[in-house]
């Protein structure tokens, strides 16, 4: 199971280098979140805005923030 907890964070769409960049990885790079690192465990899935997204990225920031870069379920994406 899993736990499902609401937390603040800053929302972005990705710049173009970095949405071509995983699309040739088959990639569907959707948002990247800065997220407190008190706030963030761990966690592989995002619910944002009702739709579940998975993380493929993340980078520890040195103010204490995650920036998370999520993208769509490849089970309901490829690059065909």
């Amino acid at each position: 199971g899993y736990e499902e907890r609401e937390i603040f964070c800053r929302v972005g769409g990705v710049y173009q280098k970095e949405f071509f960049d995983a699309y040739q990885s088959g990639i569907k790079a959707q948002w990247y979140m800065i997220v407190s690192s008190f706030d963030y465990n761990g966690e592989e899935i995002v619910k944002y805005n009702g739709q579940y997204y998975n993380l493929y990225r993340k980078y520890p920031q040195q103010d204490d923030t995650w920036e998370l870069y999520l993208r769509e379920d490849v089970g309901t994406w490829n690059s065909d």
